[in-house]
């Protein structure tokens, strides 16, 4: 009764958490129980210091909590199922110690099975979508060691049947789909912004085609600047990474429309290879950290929109391997872009 009271309550008070207050912290683990651990031998996973155990950081950065923000919700989902298996390992009949271990597993997956449904509304809302992912990871988290801390207080009937590291694989399912959809969702927003745009339209003149896609990386960049705020209660890591994954496809999308095979951009004047050039700096100043590949080939493309370009010059640049990051048909899709013969 008491976790269906917290998983159908308010959902969207956060609190920051770190690993050293948690009590899946290997390092707590550690000091409270120095001499009776049996994770694995000091001789591979710790080391001793001032008389204490302490963990190997380059072995064991899996256990490691990231700082992140989760539900209050999930603080009180974890502090219930330690509750409980705390008052397990005091009980004297086993079968009553084994009732309240079930129920800590049934707390985890109604945690995993409700929360998706009854926040449905407020998860359509990027920022409580990525917390959803971030309560899955700290619940996981405990779930690693949390068998671990309480199983030698068990009943000696009971204490080889104790298990919660099954539940990990299930809760980062659950997280990791809710970051791909809200990573997709974006990266499909992106999508639909550039093509809404008529870059193929053969008659379009370069004016034209630079004020679309001056519009289209514009409203793009935005598009990621608004979700960053958003996205910014994730670990720092999975926070890079989702940022990283908007960016490449940014600049993709321009390195598409730049190398489309019978697009013309046809520039009348040295001002507008210039405006092209400006244009192109700006997003790749913007889209820092982006796959390198894509900001590589951005760059040679700068490189040569020069005033003096003709297309004599962009054969020879060709020839010279200064557009070697592009494939052979983005170098001939370039071409008919910036020259129609």
């Amino acid at each position: 009764a008491k976790a269906r009271e917290i998983l159908i309550g308010d959902y969207l008070s956060s609190i920051v958490v770190e690993d050293e207050t948690e009590k899946c912290s290997l390092d707590n683990i550690l000091s409270q129980n120095d001499e009776n651990v049996s994770l694995n031998p000091p001789s591979r996973r710790t080391t001793k210091r001032n008389g204490k155990n302490e963990i190997n950081a380059n072995v064991c950065d899996f256990f490691v909590l990231p700082t992140m923000r989760v539900s209050v919700c999930a603080t009180k989902i974890v502090e219930l199922v330690h509750d409980t298996m705390a008052e397990a390992t005091k009980c004297t009949s086993a079968a009553r110690a084994g009732v309240l271990y079930g129920t800590c597993r049934d707390i985890l997956e109604l945690f995993r099975i409700l929360t998706p449904v009854v926040n449905r509304v407020d998860l359509e809302i990027p920022k409580v979508a990525m917390q959803l992912h971030n309560d899955c990871l700290y619940i996981s988290q405990h779930c690693l060691t949390m068998a671990h801390i309480y199983r030698r207080n068990f009943p000696r009937s009971l204490s080889d049947r104790i298990v919660t590291v099954d539940q990990v694989p299930l809760l980062r399912d659950l997280g990791d789909k809710v970051f791909r959809d809200q990573v997709r969702q974006k990266k499909r927003q992106i999508e639909e912004t550039f093509s809404s745009s008529n870059y193929y339209e053969l008659e379009s003149e370069a004016e034209d085609v630079l004020e679309m896609l001056q519009s289209s990386t514009k409203e793009c960049l935005k598009i990621i600047k608004d979700v960053s705020s958003q996205w910014n209660v994730l670990p720092v890591e999975a926070f890079d990474s989702a940022l990283k994954t908007l960016k490449t496809e940014v600049l993709r999308l321009v390195i598409e429309v730049l190398t489309l095979q019978n697009q013309n951009f046809r520039p009348t004047s040295d001002l507008q290879i210039l405006q092209l050039r400006s244009l192109l700096k700006d997003v790749l100043t913007e889209t820092t950290a982006a796959d390198n590949e894509n900001a590589e080939k951005v760059k040679q493309i700068i490189s040569i929109l020069t005033p003096t370009l003709t297309g004599s010059i962009l054969k020879d640049e060709i020839a010279y391997g200064n557009l070697s990051n592009l494939t052979e048909s983005e170098q001939k899709g370039l071409c008919s872009f910036l020259f129609s013969n």
